[in-house]
């Protein structure tokens, strides 16, 4: 179950305070939590631009953001960088009802 479950486009600010609000648990860590301005950061860093997605965002848009973040942790040179970016993107995919 995720944000997009019923296929429809949603406003990148609806999609913004739905991860704010949250409970922030990263799938895979044992019970980690987000906190709430964790999420707020990844949201604004992740879904800010409003060029690139315009007012809505389609599940495709959001599997788009995610492969963005995927390459950027291929392209990580430390090791602590790409645990920080896989947690983003788990939380994201599991949040999205992305599929892994």
């Amino acid at each position: 179950m995720g944000i997009f479950d019923k296929n429809k486009p949603i406003p990148v600010n609806k999609l913004r305070e739905t991860i704010k609000k949250d409970s922030g648990i990263i799938p895979k860590t044992g019970g980690q939590k987000y906190s709430q301005s964790e999420r707020q950061k990844i949201g604004r860093e992740v879904f800010g631009s409003t060029s690139k997605y315009g007012s809505q965002i389609s599940k495709d848009d959001y599997k788009k953001a995610i492969q963005g973040l995927q390459s950027t942790r291929k392209r990580a040179s430390d090791f602590k960088t790409r645990m920080a970016l896989d947690k983003e993107i788990r939380y994201l995919k599991d949040r999205g009802g992305v599929k892994p």
